[in-house]
């Protein structure tokens, strides 16, 4: 079995907006109310990187999320990674 993550170019993405736009889902970012309905992404207040992510019931947890090198939260809710790992 080959290793994804040690696979993954991050060269590929200009900046964390850059990876966060290239989600297979929607995400809200910075919402002013939280809910557990939808995924969520936390940025920095100068809105420059992502601190965290939350994944809530999305079809697969993308591999660019390991391109993030400031995120200091990563919460993820009845999502798969793409090999087909399940987290709760």
């Amino acid at each position: 079995m080959k290793d994804s993550v040690s696979e993954l170019d991050c060269s590929q993405f200009i900046d964390d907006h850059d990876i966060i736009r290239q989600f297979p889902f929607p995400v809200l970012i910075n919402p002013s109310e939280y809910t557990f309905e939808q995924s969520i992404v936390t940025m920095n207040k100068n809105n420059t990187f992502v601190q965290g992510i939350y994944i809530i019931q999305e079809e697969v947890v993308p591999s660019s999320v390991f391109c993030l090198s400031n995120l200091q939260i990563l919460s993820i809710l009845e999502t798969p990674f793409q090999d087909g790992r399940f987290f709760l």
